[in-house]
């Protein structure tokens, strides 16, 4: 089982196993039934993940419990734009599927490319923007 882990934001990091990316979100308690995603983990092509699983995280007892997942394109297609505050988004976590074999299951059973992550489309036209910039000073 190959992975690679990577640090995103305080509370966020993402690792990438079978080709999903999924997006690992630490948060102290849940007690208003909701949790925090920081907007940028779901909107930055470069950061967005197949799977969102939240992990509540208990200091005091040296405990994670794994509250639930969510799915990149479940999660876009039942956003609201009224569940921003202050740079997150707020899931609830009815919203969150407790049943974290599924996420055994999609990724033994589907291929990355069936939930379809956003695509930054402003990197290749800056890169053809200079080859077309340099090509011009050559000539």
């Amino acid at each position: 089982m190959g992975y690679t882990l990577h640090k995103l934001i305080d509370s966020v990091c993402s690792v990438e196993v079978h080709g999903f990316t999924i997006c690992l979100i630490a948060v102290e308690h849940v007690l208003d039934e909701t949790v925090r995603i920081p907007q940028v983990a779901i909107d930055q092509p470069e950061l967005a993940a197949h799977f969102y699983v939240v992990g509540e995280v208990s200091e005091e007892q040296d405990l994670l419990t794994l509250r639930g997942l969510c799915r990149y394109d479940e999660l876009i297609r039942d956003r609201h734009h009224d569940q921003i505050q202050q740079g997150d988004y707020l899931l609830p976590l009815a919203q969150l599927d407790a049943e974290l074999n599924h996420l055994v299951f999609y990724c033994r059973s589907l291929q990355p490319a069936a939930i379809p992550l956003p695509t930054n489309t402003v990197a290749p036209i800056i890169d053809q923007f200079f080859v077309a910039l340099a090509t011009k000073t050559t000539t």
